[in-house]
C-alpha cells in the first residue's frame, strides 16, 4: 500500500488535522479535511508545498528535526507551540516516522492538536501557584520584619528600662543630698559652720542634677537631629582661661597638678559654638580629674593646619583603660566598667554627649592612648574657621575675679506666678540692693508696668490668664519700652527666638543663680548706670 494510502486510510474521517509528509523533501503529500480547515481554509493547494509553509511563522519545525525523527525512528512532540494570529492559541506537534515491512523509512505523519484550553488552565495554574509563592515569601517577609522590629522593640524596651534604672539612680542621688541636708537646715541649734557647710552641699549636688538634666536633653536634641550650633567669633585664650579656672580648682581639691599648654602658633581668635567648646573641654578635662587620683592633669592645644583642626590633648595620670574598657566608652549610660561606677559615680553620657558635641563642630573625641593602670590620653578637635592669629597673653590662663556691680537704686517689676519663684527672685535683687514689686500674671504685670515707674521688668513666661509672650507684646504695642528680660524653663533655641520676637530684650534659663539674674541686669543697664566696680564672691 502506498504511504499516502496509509494516511488516507485511517486519517480521512478523523477529526484531528493530519499530515503526510516527505521523507526526503519535507513536502506535504497528503493532508485530511480537519488539517485541510485548520491550515488552508479548506483549500488543496497545499499539496507539494513544504510543511512550514503551511505552519504558522512562529511553531515552524526545522529540516533538521525533522531529519532527526527520520534517522532515528522514533516519534517526537512538541507541545503547546504559541500561535500569535489575532487570538493566542497554543498548539501541540506529534510526528512519527511510518516503516515498512522491510524497515524503510516512508515518511512522516504529523498530527495537530489544539492545546489551547489546556495551556490556558496550566497557565492559569502556574500564575496561581506564582501567586501563592510570592504571598508566601511577602508572609514570610512579613513574619522576618515583624520579628525583627519585635527584637527592636525588645532591644529598645531593655534599653528604656536601663536608661530609667540609670536616671533613677542618678536623680535620686543628688536629690537624696538635698533633700537631706534642707531638712537638717531647719533644725535648731545648727551652728553657722553647719548651715554654711548644709548650703554649700546642696548646692553641689543640685549643680550636678542640673548638669544631668542638661546632658540627657542635650542629647535627646542631638539625636533628634535638633541640636543648635552657633557660629560666631570666639576669643580663644578667654574661653581656655574660663575652663582653665575651674579644672584648677578642681585638681587642687584632689591635690593634682594641672597644667594648660598652648602652642605659640594657636590663632587668638576662630569662629566656632564657645558654649558647645566649653561644655566639651569641661567634660573630657574634667573627667581626667575625676579618674585621677595621684599625678597630674596636663591639656596641650595645638594647631593642625595640615587638617584644618585645632586639637587638644588631655593626659591624665589615671586609672587608664584597657582594651575591652576602650571598646565600651561613647556609648550612652555606659561606663568603663560597674565598678568604675560604685567608685566614681556618673551616667556615662559625658562621652557620647561630647563627641556628637564634637563631631557637630567638626571635629571628633577620641582616645588617643591609654594604658590601664598608667594613665589616658583623649583627644578633642574641632575645626578650624576663619582663624585670626596674634600673640596670645600666657596669663590669661589664671583665674579672673568676677565683677560684679550693686543694684542700688534700681525698681524691678518682677511677673511670675509662682510664690517660692517670687520669693527666691526677691531675696536675690534685694541683697543687691534692688526695690522689687511682684505681679502674679501677665495681665497684672501690663497694669503695674504702665501705672508705675521701673527700671526694668523681668517676666515669667508661663502665667495663667495671660502669659509672659502676650504680656510683652501688649507692653510693645502700648508704646513700653522698659528692657524685659523672659524667664523661663524652655531653653530651646526656637522658644529664645519666640520671646525676643514679641518684644523681649534678653532670656534668661531657670534655674538661675544669683550671679546670672544679677549680671543680666546688669548687661542690659550698663549705659545707664555708672557702678564703682566693686567684686561679688563667688559661691
Amino acid at each position: 500500500m502506498d504511504f499516502v494510502d496509509i494516511c488516507r486510510a485511517f486519517a480521512d474521517e478523523s477529526p484531528q488535522p493530519t499530515l503526510a509528509i516527505d521523507g526526503f523533501d519535507h513536502t506535504v503529500r497528503y493532508i485530511n479535511s480537519a488539517g485541510s480547515e485548520l491550515l488552508c481554509d479548506g483549500g488543496s493547494y497545499s499539496i507539494g508545498s513544504h510543511i512550514n509553509i503551511l505552519l504558522p511563522n512562529e511553531a515552524g519545525i526545522s529540516d533538521q528535526i525533522l531529519q532527526n525523527i527520520i534517522a532515528s525512528g522514533k516519534s517526537r512532540s512538541f507541545v503547546e507551540q504559541e500561535i500569535s494570529e489575532g487570538v493566542v492559541r497554543f498548539w501541540s506537534y506529534f510526528c512519527w516516522p511510518v516503516v515498512s515491512s522491510s524497515k524503510e523509512i516512508l515518511g512522516l505523519i504529523l498530527q495537530i492538536v489544539d492545546s489551547s484550553e489546556t495551556a490556558s488552565f496550566r497557565k492559569r495554574a502556574t500564575d496561581i501557584n506564582q501567586s501563592l509563592l510570592l504571598n508566601s515569601l511577602h508572609q514570610l517577609e512579613l513574619r522576618e520584619t515583624a520579628e525583627k522590629l519585635a527584637d527592636e522593640l525588645n532591644r529598645a524596651t531593655q534599653a528604656k528600662s536601663q536608661f530609667l534604672a540609670a536616671m533613677s539612680h542618678e536623680i535620686r542621688t543628688p536629690l537624696n543630698a538635698i533633700v537631706g541636708f534642707s531638712e537638717l537646715l531647719q533644725l535648731p541649734n545648727q551652728t553657722d559652720i553647719e548651715r554654711t557647710t548644709y548650703g554649700a552641699r546642696i548646692k553641689r549636688h543640685s549643680s550636678l542634677l542640673l548638669r544631668l538634666i542638661d546632658d540627657i536633653l542635650d542629647l535627646s536634641k542631638v539625636e533628634a537631629g535638633q541640636l543648635d550650633v552657633e557660629k560666631i567669633e570666639i576669643n580663644l585664650s578667654d574661653l581656655l582661661s574660663d575652663v582653665a579656672m575651674v579644672m584648677q580648682h578642681n585638681a587642687e581639691v584632689k591635690d593634682l597638678k594641672f597644667s594648660m599648654v598652648l602652642d605659640p602658633g594657636l590663632p587668638i581668635f576662630l569662629v566656632s559654638d564657645p558654649t558647645r567648646l566649653k561644655q566639651i573641654l569641661t567634660n573630657i578635662i574634667g573627667n581626667a580629674v575625676k579618674f585621677t587620683t595621684a599625678g597630674s592633669v596636663t591639656v596641650e592645644v595645638i594647631e593642625d593646619q595640615s587638617q584644618g583642626k585645632i586639637r587638644f590633648l588631655v593626659k591624665d595620670t589615671g586609672v587608664g583603660l584597657s582594651t575591652v574598657q576602650m571598646n565600651r566608652l561613647f556609648k550612652p549610660f555606659t561606663q568603663a566598667d560597674s565598678a568604675t561606677t560604685r567608685k566614681y559615680g556618673g551616667t556615662g553620657l559625658g562621652l557620647d554627649l561630647s563627641r556628637r558635641l564634637a563631631q557637630a563642630l567638626g571635629g571628633d573625641v577620641i582616645i588617643a592612648k591609654s594604658i590601664f593602670g598608667v594613665g589616658s590620653i583623649f583627644e578633642v578637635s574641632i575645626a578650624l574657621e576663619q582663624a585670626k592669629y596674634g600673640v596670645h597673653r600666657l596669663d590669661s590662663l589664671q583665674p579672673k575675679a568676677v565683677a560684679m556691680s550693686s543694684l542700688e537704686g534700681l525698681r524691678i517689676l518682677v511677673a511670675d506666678d509662682a510664690p517660692d519663684n517670687r520669693f527666691l527672685i526677691s531675696r536675690f535683687l534685694t541683697w543687691s540692693g534692688a526695690r522689687v514689686d511682684f505681679a502674679h500674671d501677665g495681665s497684672e504685670a501690663i497694669e503695674m508696668a504702665m501705672r508705675g515707674k521701673y527700671d526694668i521688668i523681668l517676666m515669667d513666661i508661663q502665667m495663667p490668664n495671660v502669659d509672659g509672650f502676650t504680656a510683652t507684646s501688649t507692653l510693645r504695642k502700648l508704646g513700653c519700652v522698659l528692657p524685659i528680660i523672659a524667664m523661663t524653663a524652655h531653653a530651646m533655641r526656637s522658644d529664645i527666638e519666640k520671646c525676643l520676637r514679641v518684644g523681649c530684650d534678653e532670656h534668661l534659663a531657670k534655674p538661675f543663680g544669683r550671679i546670672e539674674i544679677v549680671e543680666k541686669i546688669r548687661q542690659l543697664l550698663q549705659g545707664k548706670l555708672n557702678w564703682p566696680g566693686q567684686h561679688l564672691e563667688l559661691d
